[in-house]
């Protein structure tokens, strides 16, 4: 799979995330310990706890799961490293033009 086609895959699924998460989605997701090959490392297993829940939560088939970047679409290690690698810098970028989420205060 071309790196090209696998970006505009990711940025469909970040457009998807921001949907059904809101934008502080990327805060949740740790990308030193992403793992796309990994049901509960993965972005949806980060989110959701667990890959299956994440998708069946938002109502994905295994093809939408692939033509939103969250899933491969064969079980090759290349694509979920290149998926590992596209999210991750997706991620830290968002995380550069967003706003943090704002901390609530600690009642004393």
């Amino acid at each position: 799979m071309s790196a090209g086609r696998l970006a505009a895959r990711v940025r469909a699924g970040i457009t998807l995330l921001d949907i059904e998460r809101g934008p502080e989605w990327v805060w949740k997701v740790r990308v030193g310990f992403l793992d796309m090959a990994s049901c509960s490392a993965c972005v949806l297993g980060q989110l959701y706890g667990d890959f299956e829940q994440g998708a069946d939560t938002i109502g994905l088939t295994f093809w939408s799961e692939v033509g939103h970047g969250l899933n491969a679409e064969e079980d090759r290690y290349g694509d979920f490293a290149a998926l590992d690698r596209l999210w991750t810098y997706a991620i830290r970028r968002l995380r550069e033009q967003r706003t943090p989420p704002r901390v609530s205060a600690v009642a004393s």
